[in-house]
């Protein structure tokens, strides 16, 4: 295989993992929102029960940002990798 066909390979995986990683923090960001409102529904007075930011754990969601990016990665790079070539 050339280096342009391995380059775009490389490429198109990364493509993917990206965006798989983009996708799924934004399905978890709107679903945490949903959940949280229904939760914590409240009145004007009672505003500012709980705090957004407290939903962010660095440690747990990098773990699962990174094996989210490593699987979607891997599995379009082995997909590519094993197409006949024409």
């Amino acid at each position: 295989m050339s280096g342009t066909g391995r380059l775009s390979i490389y490429l198109k995986s990364l493509g993917t993992g990206f965006f798989n990683l983009i996708f799924a923090g934004t399905i978890v960001f709107y679903s945490h929102m949903a959940a949280f409102e229904a939760r914590f529904h409240s009145d004007a007075r009672d505003a500012g029960k709980w705090d957004p930011v407290s939903v962010i754990r660095p440690a747990g969601w990098l773990v699962i940002s990174i094996a989210i990016f490593i699987v979607s990665f891997y599995r379009e790079f082995r997909k590519l990798t094993r197409k006949p070539n024409p």
